[in-house]
């Protein structure tokens, strides 16, 4: 396991040190942030003083060396726009994104996971044909397209909801509906095809024939061996809610992450950009390190050397 691990965690490390280069040569390509700040009256010489400001003028392997080794003294720069930390900026907008991304996991687990072991219990029955459609349309439907939806129908239509923003809990609903939708439709899906690989395994039979109740049998000896591949997918579609909530929050104008990426990358506040896709990634290389070590605990017979 110690072998595995420092393993993992040298692989963490490449594709960290990977992403950073990245997205610094992509942030550089996108423009110049120098013409953005100045105002419409400036000069060259204002604008070439804005880039000696930013230290854009020099070379980009400079500039990375630069931003590498303030990275790892906890250092992610300031931003262009609002001359401020960019680690400050992200820990404020971070836990409405958190807040949310919760909400959203949490309904797309009471809704996907349940629906998809009853379709495998009633496999090839009408329930099962529904949650078949169900996880089909949650992952064909576009989120922009169902965000404006909900928006039209319950806020514009009927009024019951409010559009945009944070506050009380109704504000939650239309953008938890709409991050957690695809995330319930995949629990869904893999729910029900590894529950319906378990429900053909001899030890179940077994169960059945010593009389145990089909509750327990389903729930006990069923979805427990079935957990392994649904816990992956749990740690992944959370990472995913995090960093994929860009287009939910843009849309409910939500005060989280996804919004200051958005607002970051139209200023051109190379910075924050930076910081947001690093973060996110390390995340996402956790999340998945953590599962990894989680399978051994759930199923024994899992043994990494």
């Amino acid at each position: 396991m110690n072998r595995y691990l420092l393993r993992r965690l040298g692989q963490a490390i490449i594709t960290l040190i990977g992403v950073s280069m990245v997205v610094f040569l992509l942030t550089r390509m996108s423009g110049d942030p120098a013409l953005l700040m100045a105002p419409q009256d400036a000069t060259e010489k204002d604008i070439e003083r804005i880039r000696l400001e930013l230290g854009l003028d020099q070379p980009v392997h400079v500039q990375y060396v630069k931003y590498a080794w303030g990275v790892l003294r906890g250092d992610f720069g300031r931003s262009f726009r609002f001359d401020r930390p960019a680690l400050d900026m992200f820990l404020e907008r971070f836990p409405n994104t958190l807040k949310l991304s919760l909400v959203a996991l949490f309904l797309a687990v009471a809704i996907g996971i349940p629906t998809g072991i009853l379709s495998a219990v009633k496999v090839e029955r009408g329930f099962d044909r529904f949650g078949k459609i169900f996880a089909l349309f949650g992952q064909a439907l576009p989120r922009f397209w169902l965000g404006i939806i909900l928006i039209s129908l319950f806020a514009t239509t009927l009024k019951i909801l409010p559009t945009s923003g944070m506050g009380t809990w109704k504000h939650y609903v239309l953008p938890s509906v709409t991050l957690a939708w695809f995330a319930t439709a995949s629990l869904t899906r893999l729910s029900r095809s590894s529950m319906l690989d378990v429900l053909d395994a001899e030890y179940i039979k077994m169960a059945r024939i010593k009389g145990l109740p089909e509750f327990w049998v389903i729930l006990k000896h069923g979805f427990r061996n079935a957990m392994s591949p649904v816990v992956t997918m749990l740690g992944l579609q959370f990472v995913a809610l995090l960093n994929g909530a860009v287009i939910t929050e843009t849309i409910f104008t939500w005060p989280g992450v996804g919004r200051l990426i958005v607002e970051a990358i139209f200023a051109r506040d190379f910075p924050v950009v930076q910081m947001c896709v690093l973060i996110a990634s390390f995340l996402f290389v956790f999340i998945n390190l953590f599962v990894d070590v989680l399978y051994a605990y759930i199923d024994p017979r899992i043994r990494y050397q």
